[in-house]
């Protein structure tokens, strides 16, 4: 035999298993690529399944099951009812004040909505607040405490009409209307 012939087919025999080792080293890794996406996908479906499943359990064992949603959802409401303050006595005597969702009253202009001036009256006093459209007074435990109507108070739903002492000063309420009293 040649021995050109013989080097030919030994190159071709190592050219072949080079190429079919290349081959079959191809396939393994993307075998294996795959199996480590599969897996991959299997770990995040399972963890959805337990995040659903504890939330699921949470519910059902507090008790706090979602009702279903509203067919129409009041995202805001922009109607507020108009309620007043007017000073009946004091150095601010016929001053006006329109409430809003929380007012408070006291001594210091930098801390109170109304400012009522008088020495009797706590740096921050009361407290008035819309709940469930009506206006709750509240006491701030001030040191001579809140008077309604000449009772003392700690919270009381005001009615129109109704007279709020702090101090020596008084304010009468005007109850929810659409202008201030004249």
């Amino acid at each position: 035999m040649d021995i050109r012939f013989l080097e030919g087919l030994i190159s071709g025999v190592v050219l072949v298993g080079s190429a079919a080792l290349l081959n079959h080293w191809l396939t393994v890794r993307r075998d294996r690529a795959r199996r480590e996406h599969d897996e991959q996908r299997e770990r995040k479906r399972l963890r959805r399944e337990f995040i659903e499943d504890a939330r699921a359990f949470h519910e059902e064992s507090s008790g706090l099951t979602r009702p279903p949603p509203p067919s129409t959802l009041l995202l805001r409401r922009d109607i507020t009812p108009k309620a007043y303050l007017v000073h009946t006595s004091g150095t601010r005597r016929g001053s006006t004040h329109q409430l809003g969702r929380v007012t408070l009253l006291g001594r210091r202009a930098a801390d109170n909505d109304v400012v009522v001036d008088d020495p009797c009256v706590s740096l921050v006093h009361a407290r008035i607040r819309l709940e469930e459209e009506e206006f709750v007074l509240y006491d701030l435990a001030s040191r001579n405490g809140t008077l309604v109507n000449g009772e003392p108070v700690v919270r009381q739903v005001l009615v129109d009409g109704d007279i709020i002492q702090v101090g020596d000063t008084t304010l009468s309420f005007a109850g929810v209307e659409d202008r201030p009293p004249a």
